[in-house]
């Protein structure tokens, strides 16, 4: 079974039914005020009417949050649920998640810890009902599957572990030193089903100036060396260190490319250096020339991925070097004012995604704003998607997902689809 994360709060991005704050009805007034001002702009003024419209409705389609606000979770509860937990005094931690998920039906957070417990008390039935709403998250979904498999194994139903194990793979598990070494798989093992392909596998790179940049590299399954593949940039975020890579790998890009059949080059930032500021992100050429060298990519471009700071990686690196990439996807990502977002006319002809959680309290929102209507400006094709209730890196975002969202945009490329065998 795969170990808990205590990292995963009760209040964090991977709850749907995370509640609002509470909403006065001060607010309502002034909810109201804006309604009628907008009215007046309608009455008033013909030019504005179809702005004012708008506007109207979307105040309007809000104002029911205001005055049936959701409810607030049971926090007395939540407390004494992660205290048991964390003691691993499981009998009652099963309690307190059983109530809590009859309180909050949706809430897969909860799903996920009862669970845990249940599984930590051997009432395999249980955990496996309770994963089966667990995995409904995307933010789950890798842990909920392998956990599915090992509980199927254990009670001896073999071909729904299967399916269970090589959906967990698929999302995005490939920790499979784990997965040989744990007790609950071994049922399973003398199957000829227990094949995966390889995940990805790491490699240092040495720069033409003796700098050495590590790097993961992500092969489509039944690679065959004579075809063309997309290729993505992935970059992570934070100080863009291997931790970075593995979250990119874990969650978005990893064993997900692998089934989607891309390759991928995921390269952390050499020497403490980061792709967002300072000088790293003129040696990504080089590291691209080496991918090119060995294998076939399709279109003679890249598409370019960046989570948080990788995001902003991702401009800076496709504005400086525009000839290598068909696409950016910021997760989120922007032009950071200054160079970089006076360089954002040289993405002419590439396609831009930008998203963004709605719980985002930093920068994101208003720079990815910004980004939009400047690329709008400039005639460059665009978007900016805003995950209502998610955080910086929106939950959404995870497993499948972002693979079959960078499908979508290699499909609307026409240098891409109009070329034979795609």
């Amino acid at each position: 079974m795969a170990e808990h994360s205590e990292s995963n709060q009760m209040d964090d991005a991977n709850n749907e039914s995370t509640p609002r704050r509470k909403k006065s009805w001060k607010g309502l007034l002034v909810v109201l005020a804006l309604i009628g001002g907008l009215a007046t702009i309608y009455l008033l003024n013909p030019n504005t009417r179809s702005y004012a419209l708008i506007a109207i409705s979307e105040v309007m389609n809000s104002t029911s949050k205001w005055v049936n606000p959701e409810p607030v979770h049971d926090k007395e509860l939540i407390v004494h649920a992660i205290r048991n937990l964390r003691q691993k005094n499981w009998p009652e931690t099963r309690k307190a998640f059983e109530q809590l998920v009859l309180q909050e039906p949706e809430n897969y957070t909860f799903w996920n810890y009862l669970a845990t417990a249940c599984h930590n008390l051997q009432d395999y039935e249980a955990a496996i009902e309770a994963n089966l709403k667990a995995v409904k998250a995307p933010g789950f979904a890798i842990r909920s599957w392998y956990n599915l498999a090992c509980e199927y194994a254990l009670t001896d139903q073999k071909d729904k572990a299967f399916e269970s194990l090589h959906q967990a793979v698929r999302y995005g598990y490939f920790n499979f030193d784990y997965m040989n070494d744990d007790d609950d798989l071994e049922s399973l093992r003398d199957d000829d089903r227990y094949r995966f392909p390889p995940g990805p596998e790491f490699h240092e790179f040495t720069c033409a100036d003796g700098t050495v940049i590590e790097y993961a590299l992500v092969l489509p399954r039944n690679f065959d060396e004579t075809k063309s593949y997309p290729a993505l940039l992935g970059l992570g975020g934070g100080n863009q260190a291997r931790g970075s890579i593995n979250y990119g790998l874990n969650n978005f890009w990893g064993m997900q490319a692998v089934y989607h059949e891309w390759i991928v080059i995921a390269p952390a930032a050499p020497d403490g250096d980061t792709y967002y500021y300072g000088d790293a992100y003129r040696y990504i050429p080089e590291l691209l020339d080496l991918v090119e060298d060995r294998f076939r990519i399709e279109g003679g471009k890249f598409h370019i991925a960046g989570l948080s700071n990788g995001g902003t990686s991702a401009f800076r690196i496709a504005t400086n070097f525009p000839e290598r990439f068909f696409s950016i996807t910021g997760i989120p990502g922007y032009a950071i004012p200054g160079d970089d977002f006076e360089r954002l006319e040289n993405l002419e002809g590439m396609t831009i995604s930008m998203f963004y959680g709605e719980k985002d309290l930093g920068p994101a929102r208003r720079q990815s704003i910004r980004s939009l209507r400047q690329l709008k400006k400039l005639g460059i094709p665009s978007t900016l998607k805003e995950f209502p209730g998610e955080p910086h890196i929106p939950w959404s975002l995870l497993g499948d997902a972002m693979m079959t969202y960078l499908d979508s945009v290699r499909e609307r490329i026409p240098a891409i689809s109009a070329s034979p065998g795609s």
